[in-house]
C-alpha cells in the first residue's frame, strides 16, 4: 500500500515527461489497467455458489435467523445519526432540538453494541 502511494508520483512525473502524449497516457495507463484487472477478475475468479455454502439448509430457516433487532437498531442509528450531523450547524442550530437526533443516535449506536455483544449470542 505504501509503495504504490509512494511510486504513483515519481511514475507520473516520467510519464508526463518521456512519452510524448504527455498527462493523457496517465489515465489511459488507468483504463488499461483497470480493463486487464477485470478481465482476470471474471477468468479467474470463482465464488461457492448459495447451494455450496448452506448445503442442507432452505432460505426459510435462514431468514428465522435474521438478527432483525440489531438491523432496526444500526439503522436508526444510522440514519438519526446523519440527519443531526447534517442539520446541525447549517439548517438548525446546534443548541436546537433537532439537536437531540445526534444525541439518540449515539444512544442507538451503544444499544446496538450491548444488544449484539450480551443479548444476540446465537452465532458467536
Amino acid at each position: 500500500m505504501c509503495l504504490h502511494l509512494t511510486f504513483t508520483p515519481v511514475s507520473a512525473r516520467t510519464i508526463i515527461y518521456n512519452i510524448h502524449e504527455g498527462w493523457c497516457w496517465i489515465y489511459y495507463l488507468g483504463i488499461i489497467l483497470s480493463v486487464i484487472t477485470l478481465a482476470l477478475y471474471q477468468l479467474l475468479y470463482h465464488p461457492a455458489t448459495f447451494s455450496q455454502l448452506h448445503v442442507g439448509k432452505t432460505r426459510t430457516p435462514q431468514t428465522k435467523e435474521l438478527d432483525r433487532i440489531g438491523m432496526f437498531l444500526f439503522t436508526t442509528e444510522c440514519v438519526l445519526f446523519f440527519v443531526g450531523l447534517s442539520c446541525g450547524g447549517t439548517t438548525y442550530p446546534w443548541k436546537s432540538a433537532e439537536f437531540c437526533t445526534l444525541v439518540i443516535s449515539i444512544m442507538a449506536l451503544v444499544g446496538f453494541f450491548i444488544y449484539e455483544a450480551h443479548l444476540c449470542s446465537r452465532n458467536p
